[in-house]
């Protein structure tokens, strides 16, 4: 008989949520804010959900780090979507154009800083796009490039002072 090759195995989900759930209990923690401290299990409970959903199609060599990411990363979206309905909740009638205002200004100063982010050095946009942006691990992003962590660290260093100046530039504001 011929066994399945490893990437087609269903690793056992309850046997990963009892072996690494403490670790992820604390990585949904340290990313949650206070007041969502209540939702820290309903974090990992989702991440499990969508792997019996959708189990990964790649060979997954350390499930403890893969299984950290997942969690981090959920729980940084449940902080945006609970800040986005919060602030899309109307207020009340005496605050409503002052509300309105703020969401006009936040606008306006991402398009600033999505126009100024525009004019940094492609391979440098990259690693800012990845790493600060969409908060992946720089390791992640240096295989991706194939570079060495070292060498995105350095990107990201260098791309953080070019949107600074081009943001210094645009803006006509030095900090």
């Amino acid at each position: 008989m011929v066994e399945p090759p490893p990437s087609q195995v269903q690793p056992d989900l309850a046997a990963l949520y009892v072996r690494h759930r403490e670790v992820l209990w604390r990585v949904a923690q340290s990313r949650l804010p206070k007041h969502l401290s209540h939702r820290t299990e309903d974090v990992i409970q989702d991440v499990f959900a969508k792997l019996l959903e959708k189990p990964p199609t790649q060979l997954i060599n350390n499930w403890e780090s893969y299984l950290v990411t997942l969690v981090r990363r959920h729980a940084i979206t449940v902080c945006r979507k609970e800040r986005d309905d919060r602030h899309g909740e109307l207020p009340a009638e005496d605050g409503a154009a002052f509300a309105v205002g703020d969401g006009l200004a936040e606008r306006a100063e991402a398009q600033v800083v999505g126009q100024a982010l525009s004019r940094v050095e492609p391979r440098r946009r990259h690693v800012l796009e990845r790493v600060v942006i969409a908060d992946r691990p720089a390791k992640e992003v240096a295989a991706e490039m194939g570079i060495s962590e070292g060498r995105i660290s350095v990107l990201k260093k260098e791309g953080l002072q070019q949107l600074k100046s081009e943001l210094e530039q645009q803006t006509g504001v030095a900090s």
